[in-house]
């Protein structure tokens, strides 16, 4: 027997900066989507990360990360498209995927993961990112879906 789950949709931000940056100018924005409007329990569900970054003046990215929450059980399976990091920790949770050389701005990548094949019910993706300027490291919203 198949079951379909619809993932609950919903947003909270949080956005840390240190105080000698300008945190109205500088931002960083995490969003997700995903392949299906349901999961269906042991099969692969496609989640895309999308980041934009509105720099302020004379300021780029020099490293970067993102945190990945993933409900209980569920595995990471790979980073399928888009901006491919340097360092993905696949067998951990939260996976840590991690850029040196980071991509222009605005980019997104696909990962996908697999649900347990006894899950049930709405579950919680959750996930930040990590980024330096030429400064201390910042963090962005917390995108939870």
């Amino acid at each position: 027997m198949t079951y379909s789950h619809r993932i609950p949709l919903f947003l909270t931000g949080l956005v840390i900066c240190c105080a000698s940056l300008d945190a109205a100018a500088q931002q960083m924005t995490l969003s997700r989507s995903f392949g299906a409007a349901v999961y269906t329990p042991g099969e692969v569900l496609e989640v895309t990360l999308s980041l934009t970054f509105v720099p302020g003046e004379d300021s780029f990215v020099s490293a970067l990360s993102i945190e990945e929450t993933l409900p209980d059980g569920w595995t990471f399976l790979n980073v399928s498209s888009g901006a491919f990091p340097q360092i993905v920790t696949p067998s951990t949770n939260p996976v840590s995927m991690v850029w040196f050389s980071v991509p222009p701005f605005p980019f997104s990548l696909t990962y996908r993961v697999r649900p347990p094949a006894e899950q049930s019910g709405p579950k919680v993706l959750s996930g930040f990112t990590r980024y330096r300027l030429a400064g201390p490291e910042l963090q962005s919203n917390v995108a939870t879906d």
